[in-house]
């Protein structure tokens, strides 16, 4: 489906546009610790840079998945979190709260 078009189903709808959020993905695949990563960099529009580390875990290896990512992180010098969304940043910027 096209934007414009599911702009127009969305306004039939009755939604309104939140906010907008422009970014640039550039997308990495690794093996680490045995598991399989994907590593994205995103440069978002008036916001800035943010690196995204996922993988795929059953139930039952969560804390596993979980560690490795966390070491995987750190071995890319990632410190912080942030579990906000880019739209959220970016209305949280908007109305003068904290975004770091």
């Amino acid at each position: 489906m096209e934007a414009a078009t599911a702009r127009a189903m969305f306004a039939s709808l009755g939604f309104v546009p939140a906010g907008e959020v422009r970014k640039e993905r550039t997308r990495f695949q690794l093996e680490w610790q045995g598991r399989a990563f994907v590593v994205v960099l995103d440069k978002v529009a008036n916001l800035g840079e943010y690196v995204e580390v996922e993988t795929i875990a059953a139930e039952h290896e969560l804390e596993t998945a979980r560690s490795a990512a966390l070491g995987l992180a750190e071995q890319l010098g990632l410190s912080g979190g942030e579990r906000r969304s880019y739209l959220q940043l970016i209305l949280d910027r908007a109305s003068g709260a904290a975004v770091e």
